[in-house]
């Protein structure tokens, strides 16, 4: 029975160990390695935790814009010239 308990324990050990893994990984990937600690103190699971980071992403990423503005151009586009090359 003890031997039991033992084995039980131990299986419980090591999913908690696979699971702080888990998260340390995630955190890593998202360069969130100060909210390693913060997640594992409030037991969060490493699927709460991918939520969470998702979601910190999601609000912090802002749109990339790719502008080129006619002013900071000195001639003209070459891929347009080329264009206009060929229409004549």
């Amino acid at each position: 029975m003890t031997e039991d308990i033992e084995k039980a324990e131990l299986n419980e050990v090591e999913k908690y160990k696979a699971e702080v893994l888990e998260i340390t990984k995630l955190c890593k990937i998202a360069h969130a390695e100060n909210k390693i600690s913060e997640f594992i103190e409030h037991g969060l699971s490493a699927e709460q935790v991918k939520e969470k980071l998702l979601a910190s992403v999601s609000n912090t990423q802002h749109e990339i814009v790719s502008a080129i503005y006619q002013k900071e151009m000195n001639q003209e586009n070459p891929v347009v010239a080329a264009a206009k090359a060929r229409i004549k």
